[in-house]
């Protein structure tokens, strides 16, 4: 059997973990995006996405996507954004985009290759085009007593 062990470099905590075409992305608990070498796991890169914990993260090319949790007043609050990296040459920051309902969950979409699902824990979805870096007008919803996960079909 065979085990991955990171050791102290992820003393924060990991909430999500994705491979991208050149790294292993390690979403933090801290706020943090570590980008790992594949081969070692040691650290190469750490971009910081929010204040608190990264709540989802998806990759879809060279774009990296996440949504998180800031701290106000000691309470974790879901910030009202999807941020998005640029993982070319040296990754960066690349832009926010607006998400009023807080989302706490995204996905791409499996057949649109810009397009993100994200979705709040109330049940409150909204499309957001990463190309354009622009939320695409819209929010729907589904009855629920709270949003936990969410998978997108293959057919879109």
């Amino acid at each position: 059997s065979s085990q991955v062990s990171v050791g102290t470099a992820c003393e924060h905590g990991v909430s999500v973990i994705k491979n991208t075409n050149r790294y292993v992305a390690c979403a933090g608990m801290d706020g943090t995006v570590t980008l790992r070498d594949p081969n070692s796991l040691s650290s190469l890169h750490t971009l910081v996405a929010h204040a608190g914990p990264v709540t989802a993260m998806d990759v879809r090319d060279n774009m990296l996507v996440t949504c998180g949790m800031s701290l106000f007043r000691g309470t974790y609050n879901t910030e009202p954004a999807v941020k998005v990296f640029d993982l070319r040459r040296s990754p960066r920051p690349l832009a926010s985009i607006p998400c009023p309902m807080g989302p706490c969950l995204l996905q791409y979409s499996p057949k649109f290759s810009s397009t993100l699902l994200a979705a709040s824990p109330s049940g409150a979805f909204q499309l957001c085009d990463v190309g354009g870096l622009l939320a695409i007008p819209g929010i729907y919803t589904v009855n629920t007593n709270g949003l936990t996960a969410m998978a997108v079909a293959s057919s879109g």
